[in-house]
């Protein structure tokens, strides 16, 4: 390997490798991402030259919908403002995107990263949530966005898992998956846990579907996902409890509850969407929640829930962006599905399932207005794909 290309490999693996190890830890690692991705950008630009950039442009439609996805957000924040931290992500995945040839990393490498993350993730949350336990909103880095990142990347295992046929291969994968999935039960996040479960069942339904001995991979998945339940409940069992409990209370009336506050929220969603359905109300409505609660339309705690955001990712974008953003948010969603559908191969499995996790956790969280998540979606799902056409490839060229 001469100079240029051990430079255009350490640029390369530069930004992934602080987003497995750093940004899991600092409050502004996001921000810091930006700065390295920007060097590695202009570092691996001046090697290969300009046009590289412009091929890669036309050569992905993925590339040009997150290019267009930005574009939107930078016009949409002039006008009404915008996620920043939204803003961010696009930015570095586009940065990330025009500049790194994914087709050239070395696939084994990305695996070890990945067990860089799970370990990584695995210190974190036992740090606190164990060695010196703090409560949630006190993490250095937001819980929520961790956990998502987390459910991403344990899919990902799952499937690489199933798809790979070599002992090693899935054994590496499987201890991989058993600590991600650790971690993600011990973050104790209803949104992203039931987000990774939701996968866990559709790809047990996938399996029964193309297996020829459907009974038996019926009865070894529900064996699988019956142990699974029974070993994970002294984790998830506070949880449990807390959620029957609001649950009961929700019936009763009492709204004053974690989920109470959402349907609330979501409720104050569906009254504004038609108002401005097509680009939205914008990113600055703190004036409207004052005035809500001073008129009586809110609850203070409402308002303080709010304020926050919508705790519904579809609901985020359609009342802040219109049928504009959300339509901009579902592509991000269902173009990597496409994909996975045209291939129509094993391998396909692993893009699917990044896209799954998001699209069940944006039912209770924003994962796509944050930073962190955001980043780890696009760039994970973007790595899902390259090495699925990858492994197609390669087969192709044995066949």
């Amino acid at each position: 390997m001469n100079n240029k290309n051990r430079l255009l490999s350490v640029f390369s693996y530069l930004p992934l490798i602080w987003i497995v190890t750093g940004m899991f830890w600092y409050s502004r690692g996001d921000k810091f991402l930006v700065g390295i991705m920007a060097i590695s950008f202009l570092v691996i630009t001046v090697i290969n030259g300009p046009k590289s950039i412009i091929n890669k442009i036309k050569s992905s439609s993925w590339l040009k919908l997150i290019l267009l996805y930005l574009a939107f957000a930078v016009v949409s924040g002039e006008i009404h403002g915008f996620n920043s931290r939204e803003t961010r992500a696009l930015i570095i995945s586009a940065l990330f995107l025009m500049s790194v040839n994914l087709s050239t990393l070395n696939f084994k490498y990305i695996a070890l990263l990945m067990l860089v993350a799970s370990i990584n993730g695995l210190i974190y949350v036992t740090n606190f949530q164990i060695i010196d336990p703090v409560p949630r909103n006190l993490w250095p880095v937001n819980p929520l966005p961790f956990a998502a990142s987390i459910a991403v990347l344990a899919s990902i295992s799952l499937s690489l898992l199933i798809v790979n046929k070599k002992p090693r291969t899935r054994i590496f994968f499987g201890i991989n998956l058993l600590i991600l999935t650790i971690t993600l039960l011990a973050t104790d996040i209803r949104s992203a846990i039931i987000a990774f479960v939701v996968f866990v069942g559709l790809t047990v339904l996938w399996l029964v579907v193309k297996s020829k001995n459907r009974g038996k991979v019926m009865a070894i998945g529900m064996v699988i996902l019956s142990l699974s339940a029974v070993l994970s409940y002294p984790i998830t069992k506070n949880r449990i409890i807390v959620t029957i409990g609001e649950v009961q209370a929700i019936s009763a009336g009492n709204l004053d509850t974690s989920i109470g506050q959402r349907l609330q929220v979501y409720n104050v969603a569906l009254g504004m969407i038609p108002e401005a359905p097509i680009f939205g109300h914008g990113n600055k409505l703190a004036p409207r929640w004052d005035a809500m609660l001073e008129s009586g339309e809110i609850t203070p705690l409402v308002h303080q829930v709010v304020s926050w955001d919508f705790h519904n990712d579809y609901f985020e974008k359609w009342v802040k962006y219109g049928l504009v953003g959300l339509i901009f948010m579902l592509i991000l969603l269902l173009y990597p599905v496409y994909r996975a559908i045209k291939s129509r191969h094993d391998d396909s499995l692993i893009i699917v399932g990044p896209p799954v996790v998001f699209a069940v956790a944006a039912m209770a969280y924003t994962p796509f207005s944050d930073a962190r998540s955001l980043t780890v979606y696009i760039i994970a799902t973007s790595l899902c794909m390259a090495y699925s056409q990858k492994e197609q490839s390669r087969r192709k060229i044995r066949s």
